[in-house]
């Protein structure tokens, strides 16, 4: 599937740029973007989709384009636990001709399947480092509490707190 889009008026229509989509039984697994030079289409970037048996989304793979090629710049791998919720995100940059560590992401759930904590992470030469922690509760009545901290080095301080009551925010 590709989608063109030109501008002009009735009389010149002048080709911008075209995106490309490409699916899978689970979805989407890749899509690219080209622009028109006058004289050439160049590749802008591009986004592949891996996903595992059971429709999990567990690698993305991001380019830059170059000319009539794709650059690797950015990787995004998930993990996921044996019910299917996804417990890491990795983010990796291409660098050198080397994938080096970014950033991450742990989630933890409760017994219904939601989110109750996530932790940001960077990644510091050696080490990971905390960078935010978001601690969220539920009740019956759909109202959620969301605990925003930041890592000042030693321990979580507290940044911001978000009520939203029945799925709309205070």
């Amino acid at each position: 599937t590709f989608k063109v889009v030109f501008t002009g008026d009735t009389n010149n229509w002048i080709p911008q740029y075209k995106n490309y989509y490409k699916f899978s039984s689970f979805g989407l697994v890749d899509s690219f973007n080209t622009y028109w030079t006058g004289t050439a289409w160049i590749n802008e970037y591009r986004e592949q989709f891996f996903y595992h048996s059971i429709n999990q989304d567990t690698l993305d793979i991001f380019y830059n384009g170059n000319f009539n090629s794709w650059d690797p710049s950015r990787e995004i791998r998930n993990s996921f636990d044996s019910v299917g919720n996804k417990i890491n995100t990795i983010s990796l940059n291409f660098v050198n001709q080397n994938w080096v560590n970014h950033t991450q992401t742990f989630y933890t759930y409760d017994s219904l399947h939601r989110v109750t904590i996530e932790i940001d992470q960077h990644f510091d030469s050696l080490v990971w480092q905390n960078d935010f922690k978001d601690s969220i509760c539920y009740n019956q009545y759909f109202d959620i509490e969301n605990y925003q901290q930041y890592w000042n080095g030693n321990s979580w301080v507290c940044n911001e707190f978000e009520f939203t009551s029945g799925g709309h925010k205070m």
